[in-house]
């Protein structure tokens, strides 16, 4: 009979490989045999989150923290999927706490920069076409104009 190590094993290599919804299947055979372990809520947090299940990434990344609210990396799982979810002031939030309960943390403190970083950045248009020449281009365009009628 496999252990919860053996599954957690399992789970790192298909997680590895790429192929998450192996890696959640794993880890949830072993959050079976130990619920109790906060690391195996945290790699299959990194599971649903590569795998675009956000709210369940989330779900693991508050068990993670229940089980271990001293342990920085449960607060990483958790602020990055509040962030997929676009709840960008609870995952700054996430991050402050984590800081707070763990410690200038560089996991930590290096995402909470890249959140506030990405939230203080202009907004990208949704419009493939809004920026293809570049600012300027119409003034550029004028410019060539006058000078076009200045030699007919």
């Amino acid at each position: 009979m496999s252990t919860a190590a053996d599954f957690k094993a399992l789970g790192n290599a298909s997680l590895q490989a790429g192929d998450f919804p192996q890696a959640i299947i794993h880890y949830t055979s072993a959050i079976d045999l130990d619920g109790t372990n906060h690391v195996f809520y945290s790699n299959r947090s990194a599971a649903y989150l590569s795998s675009n299940q956000n709210q369940k990434a989330l779900d693991d990344g508050e068990s993670c923290i229940g089980l271990n609210p001293t342990w920085a990396k449960g607060y990483t799982r958790k602020a990055a999927a509040l962030w997929k979810l676009s709840r960008l002031n609870d995952a700054e939030a996430c991050y402050n706490s984590g800081i707070e309960k763990c410690g200038e943390d560089k996991s930590l403190v290096e995402g909470l920069k890249k959140l506030i970083d990405s939230k203080n950045a202009p907004p990208v248009s949704s419009n493939p076409m809004a920026n293809i020449f570049g600012p300027g281009l119409i003034n550029k365009i004028g410019k060539r104009i006058n000078v076009i009628r200045t030699t007919l």
